[in-house]
């Protein structure tokens, strides 16, 4: 699952995942990805009535052998990779590529860089494991959650 948190402006303010379970990580997630995601800052007491929070539960894995074998806007991609005695992997989710306007190719030229490699794709093309998966999502607003509370 991941946990992505957006102001009301469409503004992505954190987001961190784990592929475990769900029941014994959903709090810790959403406070790591609260105050402890390094791209951003951590969040405000003010953002807080602004936030949207995002629930991502990821299905479907399948691996797959061409690793243009998934469609943008249906499948999020794993990958897993090795060049010179260093291993590399990353994700994306299914709507990383379709929000960003990419094709297959640029979305897994990305994630190689993502992954902290920067040689040519074509040099560890032929390497890349990939795994392709589906995702359901739900969002829950502050003013939402306020309400249940009540």
């Amino acid at each position: 699952f991941f946990f992505k948190q957006k102001t009301a402006y469409e503004m992505l303010r954190s987001l961190v995942g784990s592929e475990m379970c769900i029941r014994d990580r959903l709090s810790i997630y959403a406070i790591q990805s609260a105050f402890n995601d390094r791209r951003f800052d951590p969040i405000k007491k003010k953002e807080v009535p602004l936030l949207t929070c995002f629930l991502s539960l990821l299905t479907n894995f399948e691996k797959v052998t061409d690793p243009l074998d998934w469609e943008v806007g249906k499948h999020g991609i794993r990958i897993e990779f090795e060049d010179d005695d260093q291993q590399y992997r990353g994700t994306y989710l299914p709507q990383v590529a379709e929000e960003q306007g990419w094709t297959q190719k640029e979305t897994l030229e990305h994630l190689v860089e993502k992954a902290g490699y920067y040689g040519k794709l074509k040099k560890i093309y032929s390497s890349i494991k990939l795994t392709r998966y589906q995702s359901s999502k739900c969002s829950l607003t502050f003013d939402e959650y306020f309400s249940m509370r009540k």
